[in-house]
């Protein structure tokens, strides 16, 4: 099974792309690129490996792997079907487990940390988030520090407002 899946990706998948289309999509960040292979419709299957090709070919870097852990973590939470081509992708470029793990838990805490800055108030009763490679007690130990973060920049801000006023 992982045998075919490897090998139907490392096809290239050229038909029915323009090359202005190719061009562009090879201009985008590893951000973008996660984002948009989370956000294609299965009928834009020829994109969608073309994008994941070329996510293959860039050079493993930290914001490389921080991107896929982050594609893996939200394909899991919206039980996406696109998780096998992340966890692919996790074998392809050779991440390591602890790695995934520790951007699992930066991508958890700047989750909870923008649900708090959006004005939601988090407390036991909530539902908390899911996630593929944290247990339940470290996802609210990043709950707790995303809380802690954003007292302070609520601080800062206070801070700055006094300053000039």
């Amino acid at each position: 099974m992982l045998k075919k899946l490897r090998d139907t990706f490392k096809q290239r998948h050229d038909i029915l792309l323009t090359k202005k289309t190719k061009e562009y999509y090879k201009g985008l960040n590893n951000k973008d690129l996660v984002e948009l292979i989370i956000a294609f419709p299965n009928t834009s299957e020829n994109l969608s490996k073309f994008c994941l090709d070329l996510l293959i070919q860039r050079e493993k870097n930290q914001d490389l792997e921080f991107e896929i852990a982050k594609g893996l973590e939200m394909c899991y939470q919206t039980k996406s079907d696109k998780i096998k081509v992340f966890e692919y992708l996790v074998k392809e470029k050779n991440i390591l487990r602890s790695s995934i793990y520790q951007y699992a838990k930066e991508f958890m805490v700047k989750r909870y940390f923008d649900y708090y800055l959006n004005g939601s108030h988090w407390n036991s009763k909530n539902q908390i988030l899911k996630s593929s490679i944290l247990t339940e007690l470290e996802i609210q130990q990043c709950a707790k520090i995303a809380m802690s973060d954003y007292k302070k920049h609520v601080e800062d801000s206070l801070r700055n407002i006094e300053m000039y006023t």
